[in-house]
């Protein structure tokens, strides 16, 4: 349709613009003139530069027989009417407002330019935003994947590929358990990540062992993302590889069991405390010296569990070993169940990676039983050399004695029975045969006759003692109770010898409570051996003493101080023992201690 413009403004210039740009094609105008009085005005020039023949005169562009449609641009209703007076028969007109159309196309065209404009540009920045979150992905240490909630992969990064060497672009669209699982992946504690987090709707992580192309070890982190309507769309699974720390945590739990064997398992009693005192560590050992279970003792003090003179000296040698930062070594005794314990104990602090003492560790060695034996075959020795020595001496004295008492006897026997010196005679007499009989008795402590040992019975033993007792002077205001054991004590002994040490221990007795009181004689069996005692209701042994009561010549009496030496030594050579401790009745006990026959009846009894 051959078109006249007339009005060269910039509305004529974009509707040329439009017209080239192919955006009016429906309208099919062909622009043939464009007229307007100014003939620098912008339509004009545009056309120009377009070879679109232009007029000042729009009478001109009418002559054209062939114009079919003209648009009047101006606005002007002056030149809208001569338009119309001088418009050839049958050519519309298109007038400013009907043109208006075209306004409402460039409006149009321009805001759908804009949002066109404004959509690349967001694609643009979705792209850009797209290939950021890849470059995140990719640049991330783990593999990650992004599944629909039917289990396909909708985005993986460049870990993937490294882990599974199947190209990304392969993988979307698969499903995970066509890739992981069917590459011999095992769930440590048997959940699925992604099934957890799907069924509970909350994230879940859970340790894989992955046995494909990369074995290892791996965490897998399941999260669930919803969209607007909480509705679920994705689960992004993150896989860490945790190799290593499952190695160390396996070196680690390892060297904790074997820790773990070692303290329960040692004898010695161990233990672990920090820096507030408070036990972290204690073995069965430790705890069960005083009567505890282990638990009982983690996160407590020494003075929470002990007795405060125990406490006192656990909490002093720690604080001492604590402030000069070094391991030390002490000689403790503690009175545990009314009996002295002692222990070769080392302590030495514990230190954190900066260098400071965080706890204290001890380790204790019970050396009670130790000691005892010492002091045994301490007391052997001092018997064995006191022996010899006895024996030399009494020989020696022995015979001048016998000369001094003949001569004795004689002068008392030709001396008149007036005369003054007969009293003098029987004092030389009286004291030689105290000598003699101090010699006698040094003699049979010389001799430590070997047992002759027989099977003989402890009731037994005590049965015939008593008679000897019984009927003396001494024990005229002494009440005698025998606590016999029902069971046959079995033991292979020298019954004289026995019978000797027991005759000693209730006579010593008797001499404790100055001849006044109550002695009892029990018969029994503790730990597999069988046992006489002797409690008397007398003072007791002072503290000072109870080391030094079996030494040879050690008297708190008037005595020679050789009939708890010798009694101990006939003792220890029938393998046995004697033990001092305390009576019920306020006064000592003495407690003969031997082994029972392997045929004993009561030997597993108590």
């Amino acid at each position: 349709m051959k078109t006249v413009i007339v009005g060269g403004g910039k509305g004529c210039r974009a509707i040329l613009q439009l017209l080239d740009a192919g955006r009016l094609r429906e309208l099919g105008m062909d622009v043939a003139y464009v007229v307007d009085p100014d003939d620098q005005a912008p339509a004009i020039l545009y056309a120009q530069r377009k070879g679109i023949q232009t007029f000042t005169e729009f009478g001109d562009a009418f002559a054209d027989p062939d114009i079919q449609l003209v648009v009047e641009l101006t606005g002007n209703q002056k030149v809208l009417d001569q338009i119309y007076h001088h418009l050839p028969a049958g050519v519309r007109v298109i007038d400013h407002e009907s043109a208006r159309i075209f306004w409402d196309i460039l409006d149009l065209e321009r805001k759908l330019r804009e949002e066109l404009q404004a959509r690349a540009a967001l694609e643009e920045e979705l792209a850009q935003d797209r290939q950021r979150a890849q470059d995140v992905l990719d640049s991330l240490p783990d593999l990650v994947v992004v599944l629909s909630p039917d289990k396909r992969i909708r985005v993986t990064n460049r870990r993937f590929f490294l882990e599974t060497n199947i190209d990304p672009e392969e993988a979307i669209g698969q499903k995970c358990t066509d890739i992981f699982c069917s590459a011999g992946e095992d769930c440590v504690d048997g959940a699925c990540a992604f099934t957890h987090a799907v069924e509970t709707g909350q994230p879940y992580a859970t340790i894989v062992e992955r046995k494909g192309p990369s074995p290892g070890f791996f965490e897998v982190t399941a999260v669930p993302r919803y969209d607007g309507e909480g509705n679920l769309y994705e689960i992004v699974e993150t896989h860490h590889p945790v190799t290593t720390r499952i190695s160390l945590q396996r070196e680690v739990d390892r060297s904790e069991r074997l820790f773990r064997l070692f303290i329960e398992s040692a004898r010695d009693i161990i233990s672990i405390k920090d820096s507030e005192g408070r036990y972290v560590v204690t073995n069965p050992a430790s705890a069960g010296l005083f009567g505890l279970d282990p638990s009982d003792c983690i996160g407590k003090t020494a003075a929470e569990l002990y007795d405060p003179d125990i406490a006192k000296v656990i909490n002093q040698h720690d604080r001492e070993v604590m402030y000069r930062r070094q391991a030390l070594n002490y000689n403790e005794t503690y009175v545990i169940g009314g009996k002295e314990r002692h222990f070769e104990t080392v302590r030495f602090p514990l230190l954190d990676h900066e260098g400071k003492v965080e706890g204290v560790c001890t380790i204790a060695r019970d050396m009670t039983n130790r000691l005892h034996l010492q002091n045994q075959v301490l007391q052997s020795a001092k018997l064995a050399a006191v022996g010899k020595l006895a024996a030399g001496v009494a020989h020696e004295i022995n015979n001048p004695l016998t000369g001094v008492l003949a001569y004795a006897e004689e002068l008392f026997e030709e001396a008149a029975d007036n005369d003054e010196r007969r009293s003098d005679y029987k004092v030389i007499i009286r004291e030689t045969l105290r000598c003699r009989d101090i010699v006698r008795t040094l003699l049979d402590f010389s001799r430590q006759e070997a047992p002759i040992l027989q099977s003989g019975e402890l009731n037994r033993v005590v049965n015939r003692t008593i008679p000897l007792v019984q009927k003396l002077p001494r024990f005229r205001d002494v009440e005698l109770h025998l606590e016999l054991a029902d069971e046959v004590l079995a033991v292979d002994a020298d019954s004289r010898q026995l019978q000797q040490v027991l005759l000693n221990l209730i006579m010593n007795a008797v001499d404790a409570m100055n001849g006044v009181g109550t002695i009892q004689i029990e018969t029994g069996t503790e730990s597999g051996k069988g046992f006489i005692a002797v409690s008397d209701s007398g003072p007791g042994v002072p503290d000072q003493d109870k080391s030094r009561i079996f030494e040879p010549f050690y008297s708190t009496k008037t005595t020679t101080g050789l009939g708890l030496s010798v009694s101990w030594g006939i003792v220890e050579r029938h393998g046995g023992s004697i033990e001092l401790g305390d009576s019920l009745f306020g006064g000592a006990r003495f407690r003969i201690v031997l082994p029972l026959t392997d045929t004993n009846p009561g030997a597993t009894s108590s």
